[in-house]
């Protein structure tokens, strides 16, 4: 059986294969504010100091607990939960350099008329906004890369760097639907470091086990995650990594999931 090293090979040569349905980002290398990039700027008080130091925009609230400042964006549309080919994506780079107060900052998502949830950071661990329950550790004082991921607008799962660490329900019904991040809460205070925020509606495309429109070294992990530990995956995952298409994800699919690359350019 072909293993891992020539995935890795054929994934070398492999390039884009789809695009998202729609895509929203924001850049810090670009070196420009949110409210700069399409996104909306929202304080209370002051506002935050900010600025931008290797690539990363800062966002320091930490002089003032009652300074709230956050930017957010809309969705044109939420996938269908009855649709499993679809699935809502966001991601973003992230360094927590203090708190005080509250956990904070916090990335928070609505879906209008199905759910929303936030997440909240300490120095090293990220908290679910509603119970309060800590839902995953990480590396203090150095940049993650955070994913979540759901195709039923009921269940989520959060990536870091790469890797499950968390499946979760989403919480019931929200009026609107936008992405929002930053400071969004009073008595409550810190700095962050943001790389980026990148949200949108992926279709499902078979050797896409990340769920990210693309077939790439990005799937890599998640494909064999998929072939572990199935459950903790996404549905958009499981699905994309049923290469061979017969209902399961085993590892009669590692094969068929290698020839796929051999055909991607």
């Amino acid at each position: 059986m072909r293993g891992t090293w020539l995935i890795l090979t054929v994934l070398a040569i492999s390039g884009p294969a789809a695009r998202a349905d729609w895509w929203y980002t924001y850049e810090a290398s670009d070196g420009t504010f949110p409210e700069q990039q399409g996104f909306y700027r929202a304080t209370m008080g002051a506002g935050g100091q900010r600025w931008f130091e290797d690539g990363a925009f800062v966002l320091d609230t930490s002089t003032d607990p009652g300074i709230v400042d956050f930017y957010y964006r809309s969705m044109p549309s939420l996938p269908d939960p009855n649709d499993p080919t679809h699935a809502f994506v966001c991601e973003w780079g992230l360094r927590i350099d203090s708190f005080i107060g509250w956990r904070n900052p916090e990335v928070f998502l609505a879906f209008q008329g199905y759910a929303d949830m936030g997440l909240q950071y300490e120095l090293d661990g990220v908290y679910s906004l509603y119970g309060g329950q800590r839902v995953a550790d990480f590396a203090p004082g150095v940049f993650h890369a955070y994913r979540l991921v759901t195709s039923d607008m009921v269940i989520y799962t959060l990536e870091i760097d790469g890797m499950p660490v968390y499946t979760g329900e989403l919480s019931p019904w929200a009026p609107t639907s936008f992405v929002k991040f930053g400071d969004g809460m009073d008595a409550a205070a810190s700095a962050s470091c943001w790389q980026y925020v990148r949200y949108g509606v992926v279709s499902a495309l078979v050797g896409d086990a990340n769920c990210d429109g693309t077939v790439d070294f990005g799937d890599i992990n998640p494909f064999i995650g998929v072939l572990t530990v199935p459950a903790g995956m996404p549905g958009c995952g499981v699905m994309n990594a049923d290469i061979n298409q017969d209902g399961a994800v085993d590892f009669a699919d590692i094969n068929p999931f290698v020839d796929l690359m051999l055909q991607v350019r």
